[in-house]
């Protein structure tokens, strides 16, 4: 080993204590020495100005021997080099051992430094002792306790006989070691740094691990620019290309991007390309984890392409995330596809699946995958629920076997969800099982008592079972809370709609009694797609947003149908400063009222901001078609004739409502009216337009 060689291992050993010596003490003035408050290396950057100095230990005394100070040099030089013990040394090179054999070298170089290693360390010895060398073996395989009961035994034979040096510094090196990973395991940063400080021969390259572990008890006890110190340390003095590469890639996942990037300035070559893409990993994930902006181009070209060539699920995991985050479920699907093909028990890549398909309303396909994943953690069985109320809200209903059914009865009963158990009472009212349904919406009330619509949809099953008495008192409680509840009683526009159409379906009651014959769907649920979990943001109070995450709370809303909590999402997005977001709020704040039938709330919310033309003329269409029902359901037939004039203002009167007006007529008794409106209606074979003009015929031959 050549001279130059032997003095950069002994500046190793000399300085790396010094690393974390600021962390062990108080804040002082400055009284040792240049070596102690230097720099790491005399090839590294100049240190940054500290409030306090380096000092070596803790309690220090104001002026302290030079031999005191850990590694001095001057203290190591008056050392004699009479007594160095080789035989560890000696032992190592025998055993062709050239790791440990370096290590030996520069530890007896830092002690010793006017010490030259002999010429050829495989001599033969003038002596030897085998059981010394059975010491020497034992420690070699890292049995340090048999080594230590060993060096006791002899003892106890020749109580003469000492160990040597070597082997007793080797065994405490070695069981600081085992004590400062131990306390890095269980977390426990101070005592890291405390035993680190303690034993500075393990602060070299020899052991880069125990760096490592120092320099993440700096990170995680908030000392970033001594955890920065140590990675500085060993990019600038280790040549390990491995262990190169890995301390930057640690620095990466623990420090701060600026801190973390200073870093790859020590690079030789493109050694540390592996922890750049690491850090666009770390960079696209954090973005994928929120609906909120967009990953650099170039990050996302170089992550495709690692997810594309690589075989871990890590990747493709992380690009599902951001495309689904960003509604673009149909390039998410396949990410995720790939990351359950290359790891099909990550539970997270399910979950993203079967959020995916949902987005994609391929809710049968959802349902099956997220079935196995139910247990798996909450979240996959929020994706789940959202399968099975997309499944079971559309409309017409799908064909859905026994078994599938059973399974979701089952997991729905355990899991107390309202949305899937008030789409699973849906399910059967539509399927003629209004008993099960009035079931279903009574136990859903019981899970959750302020959920308005099991309330709604008890109410409907009750009426359909002709229990007036019940259905009064759900709207006597509801009534204040809900105005669809309290106008349940009132006809209401699906009243003057075309015939029924026949759903081609087996149906079930709760006790699995099959009904075969077809049956005629009556009034349709209000469908819910998926959970707030699953989507919109989360499940968090919409009385907590913002303005700005209101907004698109509300649109989300609004496509889940939910348009009560809509309503109340555009109502906090109103209160923004910007106008344009009042603008959109005030737009869907009245599609909202509109779509949940308040159609008072809706002018009023229309007013509330500026809309552009065509927003302003959709609005008015929907207001005063909704006022003209609304008013004719009310027997207020000439105001319903007034509505409908001045919609005929913005809009060309739809067939529906040309009935609707020719039966206002027909109320007023305005007969040749009633007549000319139901003719030009019934030209387009409208039903009702047939019956209303064999009412009119009636009215005049006296029959009504």
């Amino acid at each position: 080993m050549s001279v130059k060689a032997f003095g950069q291992l002994t500046l190793v050993a000399a300085v790396s204590t010094f690393i974390v010596m600021e962390a062990l003490s108080p804040p002082r003035e400055p009284t040792v020495d240049a070596i102690t408050t230097g720099s790491i290396s005399a090839t590294n950057p100049p240190p940054r100005a500290r409030q306090d100095p380096i000092v070596v230990s803790q309690a220090m005394p104001e002026e302290l021997p030079v031999e005191t100070q850990l590694s001095a040099p001057a203290a190591a030089a008056r050392r004699s080099t009479d007594s160095v013990d080789e035989s560890a040394l000696r032992y190592f090179a025998r055993q062709g051992d050239t790791r440990r054999l370096d290590a030996e070298i520069a530890r007896l170089k830092a002690i010793y430094p006017n010490w030259q290693p002999p010429s050829d360390p495989l001599a033969p010895e003038d002596y030897s002792d085998p059981e010394l060398d059975r010491m020497w073996a034992l420690f070699s395989d890292g049995r340090y306790a048999d080594v230590r009961a060993a060096i006791a035994d002899r003892r106890a034979k020749e109580p003469d006989w000492v160990a040597p040096d070597a082997l007793v510094q080797l065994l405490d090196q070695a069981d600081a070691r085992i004590r400062l990973t131990n306390a890095s395991d269980a977390k426990q940063w101070n005592a890291v740094v405390e035993i680190a400080a303690g034993t500075p021969s393990l602060l070299t390259c020899d052991y880069v691990d125990a760096l490592w572990r120092v320099a993440e008890a700096f990170a995680s006890t908030a000392r970033i620019d001594r955890a920065e110190d140590v990675y500085t340390y060993i990019l600038t003095n280790c040549e390990n290309p491995n262990e190169r590469v890995a301390t930057v890639q640690k620095a990466v996942a623990l420090l701060p991007q600026a801190e973390a990037d200073k870093l790859f300035s020590f690079e030789r070559g493109n050694e540390f390309q592996a922890a750049r893409d690491d850090r666009i990993r770390q960079r696209v994930g954090k973005i994928a984890e929120t609906e909120e902006g967009a990953a650099d181009a170039a990050d996302l070209t170089r992550l495709e392409a690692l997810a594309t060539t690589g075989s871990e699920a890590a990747d493709p995991q992380v690009l599902g995330w951001y495309y689904y985050r960003r509604e673009k479920p149909s390039i998410a699907l396949e990410w995720f596809d790939k990351a359950r093909a290359r790891d099909p028990e990550s539970a997270k890549s399910a979950e993203g699946y079967t959020l995916t398909l949902n987005d994609l309303e391929r809710y049968a396909e959802a349902e099956t995958i997220g079935y196995d994943w139910i247990e798996s953690s909450e979240d996959n069985l929020a994706a789940y629920l959202g399968s099975v109320v997309g499944l079971l809200s559309i409309d017409p209903p799908v064909k859905v076997s026994e078994s599938v059914l059973d399974r979701i009865v089952a997991v729905v009963v355990k899991a107390r969800n309202p949305e899937a158990g008030e789409q699973l009472g849906w399910y059967a009212y539509n399927l003629n099982q209004t008993r099960t349904a009035e079931r279903w919406f009574a136990t859903v009330l019981k899970w959750a008592p302020d959920y308005e619509p099991a309330a709604f949809g008890l109410a409907t099953t009750l009426l359909a079972l002709k229990d007036k008495a019940g259905a009064n008192e759900i709207i006597r409680a509801w009534s204040d809370r809900s105005e669809r509840i309290a106008n349940i009683l009132k006809p209401v526009k699906a009243d003057l709609r075309g015939p029924r159409y026949v759903v081609d379906a087996p149906t079930y009651d709760r006790e699995g009694e099959v009904v075969a014959a077809p049956v005629r769907r009556s009034t349709a649920p209000a469908p819910v797609k998926s959970t707030a979990s699953a989507r919109c943001g989360g499940s968090g109070p919409v009385n907590t947003l913002s303005p700005a995450a209101a907004l698109p709370r509300g649109w989300c809303l609004m496509d889940l149908n939910r348009p009560v909590e809509a309503a109340a999402a555009f109502e906090i997005a109103l209160r923004s400063s910007d106008a344009g977001t009042r603008s959109d709020a005030a737009y869907g704040a009245s599609l909202a009222n509109l779509r949940s039938g308040v159609t008072d709330k809706a002018a009023v919310a229309a007013a509330a901001a500026p809309q552009t033309e065509k927003q302003r003329t959709e609005l008015t269409v929907s207001i005063l078609t909704q006022q003209a029902l609304a008013m004719y359901g009310e027997g207020r037939y000439n105001e319903t004739i007034l509505a409908l004039d001045a919609r005929n203002q913005y809009a060309q009167e739809q067939n529906d409502l040309l009935v609707l007006r020719g039966f206002a007529y027909l109320n007023l008794r305005r007969y040749a009216d009633a007549k000319r409106i139901f003719q030009a209606a019934a030209g387009t074979g409208s039903p009702d337009a047939i019956r209303g003009l064999a009412e009119v015929q009636a009215a005049q031959n006296g029959l009504r």
